[in-house]
């Protein structure tokens, strides 16, 4: 008996990776096995308003910090994000391995699928919704036209979501480093449409069950939730903000 549910407590995780794995292999075969990576317009367009500059680079070896060839001229320093210790530069050490944005697409996947998870889904229910996220064919189309910024902002969302849901409910020191990471991490990748988005979101799901907490006449929860999404948002604007303070500076 007990060897029988030792085995079914590795079903789950192992049908949940197999699930995932399988059709992210599949698509993304020609471009782990091959080499082969997407060429559309975007893509080919930023080759060329890119090129002299990039050659420059090689030659010199100084870092150019405006593109004159591009709309009368246009700075390249706000998209130099420095490399920290964060997730989204544990991803990029990952796209050494493997196309990085396979491992963008199973976080899309495995955050709608944990979401779904905290909400008390079951598991073999959570996985269709988080199958259906990540094949979700306007992804692909980013892929390939090379939005890849908006790409990574809507895979990092479930995070968002989830680590905020997870704030509002715990209220722990805890709850406040997952959010950080996981809204500095939308905010690192500088699209700001979506990180609009998440904004919007974030209201909608979760302003009523805090404003709930002033009728209610939780004073204490109210303020100690307060203070510890201020914190969080402090700490996302102090990891993010380099790019954007650059940018304010040089214009």
């Amino acid at each position: 008996m007990s060897e029988l549910k030792q085995t079914q407590k590795w079903v789950k995780p192992l049908v949940v990776t197999l699930v995932f794995l399988i059709p992210l292999l599949y698509f993304f075969s020609p471009m782990i096995f091959n080499g082969q990576r997407p060429t559309g317009v975007d893509i080919s367009a930023s080759k060329g308003n890119t090129n002299l500059y990039v050659k420059y680079q090689e030659e010199s070896g100084e870092k150019v910090l405006w593109n004159p060839n591009i709309f009368a001229g246009m700075p390249v320093y706000p998209r130099i994000t420095p490399t920290i210790i964060h997730a989204d530069s544990f991803i990029s050490l990952l796209g050494k391995v493997i196309y990085s944005y396979f491992w963008y697409y199973l976080i899309g996947a495995l955050g709608i699928f944990f979401l779904l998870r905290y909400k008390k889904i079951p598991w073999y229910i959570a996985l269709i919704p988080a199958l259906a996220y990540m094949l979700l064919p306007h992804w692909m189309a980013l892929l390939h036209v090379g939005h890849f910024a908006k790409l990574r902002a809507f895979m990092i969302l479930p995070w968002v979501i989830l680590s905020f849901n997870y704030l509002v409910d715990k209220r722990t020191w805890l709850a406040v480093g997952l959010f950080t990471a996981a809204f500095s991490c939308i905010m690192r990748t500088q699209h700001v449409q979506v990180t609009f988005y998440s904004i919007l979101f974030l209201l909608f799901l979760y302003l009523i069950p805090v404003v709930r907490l002033l009728f209610e006449k939780q004073w204490k929860e109210f303020f100690k939730l307060v203070l510890k999404i201020g914190v969080a948002v402090a700490l996302t604007v102090a990891v993010s903000s380099q790019p954007f303070v650059s940018l304010q500076e040089y214009t």
